[in-house]
């Protein structure tokens, strides 16, 4: 059993009772949770990403088997959940992973209890003095990180620079994306919220749908279908996978579960060799393709964001997104300053209304009013079968039918 933890959050006696489900991959499927229920996790250096998608899920409580806070990075995570009113048992130790999915635990202070017997312990953090001080600052970790980058950047171009700046070695698709505006879906709750202010550049665009992993979910539930899916297929449903997307999954890892996964479905992919994250790997795929565009949805690449990134991702995201170069815009760029287009058809229905309006303005006035009635005349007279004309018009017509 782990031994006490010291820390503010060690003298809290607050009980807190719920099921616990296990998530130990964030960047898997997070499992379907009721309302105030636990989720297990392991993941170092929590970043605010990681705590969206556990926001999203619903969740009251995290327990979190490693450390949120390393002091390597910038990790926002922890600070996010608790701004969400959401309890943070941390570091946890390998007694945790004695817990079932679907388990019934009380969280008494610092302790884990199953059926009254203490499970686990951890520090618990639940509010913002509780976290630790070590967490490195803005300036400190930018700098840490561009020494990083500066020592793995050699090294990386060295092994992948031709893929990355040349793209050599890349899988050719059948998807035409060449003058087209691509739609990029990230698996990140911003991804739906980013995707409904989008709607109507959507609509008129008719932007080629490409997805990440979970983006591809995302999409679906916003009634559009990816054209292109990238990243490991472990947690994307089966119906989608068999929609008729062109998969490219990254080959970082061998042994993925993922494409274990299309190898047993019996379903074809590309495999492209790029050591980034899937996000970065379709970024890289596309920009050699000549899109007229990449709007992206979902993506969390600002300053602050490559601060709490683990180095080995933050090398190739730079280089990635730096060879893309003004391809790539952001979704909520587009939905601020887009402004729809009216069509030919809206244009004369306008013209049409407006009209209408005049006319009826005209012939409530007296002059406009006998102006009408002597068209009306006119035209009564000329269509009368005592007309000449009109008679001849309408034997010839007789004639012709019969």
């Amino acid at each position: 059993m782990s031994q006490e933890k010291s820390g503010l959050s060690g003298s809290r006696s607050t009980s807190v009772e719920g099921r616990v489900w296990i998530a130990r991959d964030l960047h898997q499927k997070i499992p379907t949770i009721n309302e105030g229920d636990f989720l297990l996790i392991e993941d170092n250096d929590l970043t605010q990403a990681d705590a969206e998608l556990l926001i999203e899920s619903g969740v009251q409580l995290v327990i979190n088997a490693a450390l949120s806070v390393t002091g390597r990075v910038r990790s926002r995570g922890p600070q996010t959940l608790i701004d969400a009113g959401i309890v943070l048992l941390d570091d946890c130790g390998s007694d945790v992973w004695a817990l079932k999915d679907g388990d019934s635990i009380t969280v008494k202070g610092t302790d884990i209890l199953r059926e009254g017997k203490r499970v686990a312990q951890g520090h618990r953090y639940d509010s913002l003095k509780d976290l630790p001080s070590d967490i490195p600052d803005a300036d400190q970790a930018l700098s840490d990180q561009l020494q990083a980058f500066e020592a793995s950047t050699s090294t990386f171009l060295e092994y992948e620079g031709a893929g990355v700046l040349r793209g050599e070695g890349y899988p050719e698709l059948a998807t035409q994306v060449s003058g087209r505006q691509v739609l990029l879906v990230c698996d990140s709750p911003r991804a739906s919220q980013q995707l409904r202010d989008l709607g109507q550049w959507i609509r008129d665009t008719q932007p080629l749908v490409v997805a990440v992993e979970g983006g591809a979910l995302r999409a679906k539930r916003a009634h559009l279908k990816p054209a292109i899916i990238v990243g490991d297929m472990t947690e994307v449903p089966d119906k989608i996978i068999r929609s008729g997307a062109e998969i490219v999954v990254p080959r970082a890892h061998e042994g993925d579960q993922g494409r274990d996964r299309l190898n047993r479905m019996g379903i074809d992919y590309h495999q492209i060799d790029l050591s980034a994250s899937a996000q970065d790997v379709a970024i890289s795929l596309l920009s050699f393709m000549d899109p007229a565009a990449i709007v992206v949805a979902g993506d969390a690449r600002e300053l602050e964001d490559y601060l709490e990134l683990p180095r080995s991702v933050v090398t190739p995201a730079f280089l990635i997104r730096l060879r893309a170069g003004d391809l790539l815009i952001p979704a909520h760029a587009v939905s601020a300053t887009y402004r729809s287009r009216i069509r030919g058809g809206w244009l004369f229905l306008l013209a049409c209304v407006l009209f209408a309006s005049m006319g009826v303005a005209l012939w409530a006035t007296p002059w406009g009013h006998d102006l009408y009635m002597s068209v009306w005349n006119w035209i009564s007279q000329l269509w009368s079968p005592s007309n000449s004309a009109s008679s001849d018009l309408v034997h010839w017509t007789e004639t012709v039918t019969f």
